[in-house]
C-alpha cells in the first residue's frame, strides 16, 4: 500500500466511532423526515378525502314531481276494476 493509503487508513480508524455516530444520526433524521412527509400526505389525503365526501353529500337533495306518475296511476285503476 503506498504511504498515502496508509494515512488515510490510519485516520478513518482513529475517527470510526465518531464516524459512525454521524452516521448514525444521519440515518435518523433521514428516517425521521421521510416519516413525517409520510404522515403528513397520508392526513392530507384523508382530509382530502373526508371533504369530498361530505360536499357530495350535501348535495344530493333532490325535489322530486309526482304528479305524472300519480295521473298514470289513476288512468289505470279503472282498467283493473274491470
Amino acid at each position: 500500500m503506498s504511504q498515502a493509503k496508509v494515512e488515510a487508513y490510519k485516520n478513518d480508524k482513529v475517527n470510526r466511532k465518531e464516524n459512525l455516530k454521524k452516521d448514525k444520526r444521519m440515518r435518523g433524521l433521514r428516517t425521521a423526515i421521510v416519516t413525517c412527509l409520510v404522515v403528513a400526505l397520508l392526513a392530507w389525503a384523508g382530509v382530502s378525502l373526508y371533504g369530498n365526501i361530505t360536499n357530495q353529500q350535501k348535495n344530493q337533495a333532490i325535489t322530486v314531481n309526482y304528479t305524472d306518475i300519480t295521473n298514470y296511476m289513476q288512468t289505470l285503476e279503472p282498467s283493473v276494476a274491470e
